[in-house]
């Protein structure tokens, strides 16, 4: 039986039911396909000690939609207000108020809104793909021996594909556990008084470590380098706080250890008083010794779990000789066109974490950062396959002899549009906002159109031949200080309202482009609570259109007009009130209250 979609969806998770539902909404069709018996499979497994790393925070200030989403990594992307108006509980808010809550939930949850949203109708769960072939342009789903489905676009939502094993001598199933099959309900009874090691230095492996801490008589983090912590470089693939407690165990000697030795062998010992322990040989290299020296002695333990990652390729599911989609070198990941698109299979689409190969900065590995690339596929499918123009999501006339109050209006959008905007905000350098200044049918107007959020290289493919435009991007800015590499926790004094540059924390900047080339770029001052149509301060003498005029310089600088307004936090006859400048003295006190602050004074030439 040989059946025929345009679209199919293989891989029922949030990446595949995210992709289902933009679809959906757009009416455009597509079969979705599961090889669990319900969606959201996965998540009774996985994390594997149960408790999600994800920010679910059901209380945040104000109750616009995309600012709450931002805040909430768990809910579908395509979930809009209208939908959540009608039925709550398509937030996975609504389910449980935990910060930090149960993988078993999100299951439910998932089950839930493709329920809700009309999704199971055009899904097949329990259905395992065996291989995907080409012919005559068309791609074809081997189901079973006697189902077969064409299609001409398929997106793979199907996640990690299989461990990553390291390349040690005698590693496999007899000498380890894999992250995958640790069974956190038997961890009592099977590492109770046990010396365990476990191997990696990601999530998953401080996951099992923090796990083991009330188990096990030593358990002994081993890396090959130190990890880096999310909390420094803003990377939510890096580790978090919630599971990097080892850390301090490690400081107390509490027999939690972390250890930078490099294994070469292990082996299970067979007969004598360790019969049935792991004898582990390392080759460590101490380059801080006098003289360096490598470090060549075995140990003992009782058993080592193994959690160094895992690929999202599956070269086995392809019929090689006719769908072939490029990796990178390792093998990991599949090369992404900027619309997830593999750069050597037209129409074969990696969605979810795989989308992490294009942006391994901000957050495309997790649920929160590929919703919002998800959202922006959505468009450029409809667009491209199914004759949707896409439509920017502000626009207005620009008359060029009195521009002021058309740019004023466009400002307050583009103010209120990076307080509530959840793609800029969660993808981060990677994601930006296009606004073009086009001529018009009338003389001397320009049409001013804000886009939809896409990749920055797609921005740049699609509006770059625009002379006159600007980009909205979120930026961190620690790197203006120091050597750019301070502890964050340095930052806790306001940034300089003088140069908002410097501002450290994610805040929003406009890059200016005129004539095709960037010639300014305008940041808007760091918020404490990420909006800029609120004020941090109450005085009366603040500047209630400060980030408003900054959105106006940015518009007014695109289109070559010389008229600037205050970006100053404060009216500018009140600026020697509101800053009073700090002595010798009271700068000396400052800094031997909080000697950290000399770090920040310190800035880049």
């Amino acid at each position: 039986m040989q059946e025929y979609y345009p679209n199919i969806i293989i891989g029922g998770g949030p990446a595949g039911l995210n992709m289902a539902l933009g679809l959906s909404k757009r009416s455009i069709e597509y079969l979705l396909l599961e090889a669990s018996e319900s969606v959201g499979g996965q998540w009774d497994r996985h994390p594997v000690c149960g408790q999600l790393i994800s920010l679910n925070k059901k209380y945040v200030p104000g109750e616009n939609h995309t600012y709450r989403m931002r805040y909430d990594w768990h809910s579908l992307s395509t979930i809009s207000a209208e939908d959540v108006a009608k039925d709550p509980k398509l937030l996975f808010t609504e389910w449980t108020s935990e910060h930090w809550p149960p993988a078993k939930i999100y299951k439910e949850y998932l089950k839930y809104v493709a329920e809700r949203m009309g999704l199971t109708k055009h899904i097949r769960t329990g259905t395992y793909v065996r291989r995907v072939s080409r012919n005559n342009g068309h791609f074809t789903v081997q189901i079973s021996d006697s189902v077969c489905t064409s299609a001409d676009r398929i997106f793979f939502a199907t996640g990690k594909s299989e461990p990553i094993l390291p390349d040690i001598k005698g590693i496999g199933p007899d000498t380890c556990t894999l992250y995958e099959d640790f069974d956190a309900d038997m961890a009592a009874e099977r590492y109770r008084n046990k010396i365990v090691v476990v191997l990696g230095r990601g999530n998953s492996a401080f996951e099992i470590a923090h796990h083991l801490v009330d188990i096990t008589a030593e358990t002994r983090v081993v890396t090959r380098s130190l990890p880096l912590f999310a909390r420094q470089t803003h990377n939510v693939h890096d580790l978090r706080a919630q599971v990097s407690d080892i850390f301090d165990l490690m400081q107390l000697k509490s027999n939690n250890n972390i250890v930078s030795d490099r294994i070469v062998e292990v082996h299970r010992i067979a007969g004598g008083k360790n019969d049935g322990r792991l004898l582990i040989r390392y080759e460590t290299p101490c380059p801080h010794w006098t003289p360096p020296r490598w470090l060549k002695r075995s140990g003992i333990i009782d058993d080592l779990i193994v959690c160094c990652g895992f690929n999202y390729t599956m070269p086995h599911i392809f019929d090689m000789e006719t769908v072939r989609p490029a990796t990178d070198e390792k093998g990991k990941y599949y090369l992404l066109t900027s619309s997830w698109e593999s750069v050597t299979e037209p129409g074969l689409y990696f969605i979810g974490a795989s989308m992490r190969v294009n942006d391994p900065d901000a957050a495309s590995g997790f649920v929160h950062g590929f919703r919002c690339n998800i959202q922006a596929l959505g468009n450029i499918i409809a667009e491209r396959h199914h004759d949707m123009a896409l439509k920017p999501i502000f626009e207005c006339k620009v008359p060029m002899e009195d521009p002021a109050s058309a740019l004023t209006a466009l400002a307050e959008f583009i103010v209120q549009y990076v307080s509530s905007s959840m793609s800029l905000f969660e993808l981060f350098s990677y994601f930006g906002s296009a606004v073009t200044f086009e001529e018009s049918d009338e003389e001397s107007v320009v049409r001013a159109c804000v886009w939809p959020a896409f990749p920055r290289e797609y921005n740049y493919e699609r509006w770059g031949n625009e002379q006159n435009r600007i980009e909205i991007v979120f930026q961190y800015g620690f790197s203006q200080y120091g050597n750019g590499e301070l502890p964050t926790h340095y930052f806790t004094l306001p940034a300089d309202h003088f140069d908002t540059s410097k501002s450290a924390y994610i805040h929003p900047v406009l890059h200016v482009f005129r004539g095709g080339v960037e010639v300014d770029s305008l940041h808007m001052q760091e918020s404490l609570i990420g909006r800029w149509d609120l004020d941090d301060y109450v005085d009366a003498e603040t500047n209630v259109d400060q980030y408003r005029n900054v959105a106006f310089n940015a518009c007014s600088c695109a289109l070559g007009l010389e008229e600037r307004r205050s970006t100053l936090p404060v009216h500018d006859e009140h600026v020697g009130k509101c800053y009073p400048l700090m002595s010798e003295e009271e700068v000396a006190e400052a800094l031997r209250v909080q000697p950290t602050l000399a770090w920040l004074m310190r800035t880049q030439p």
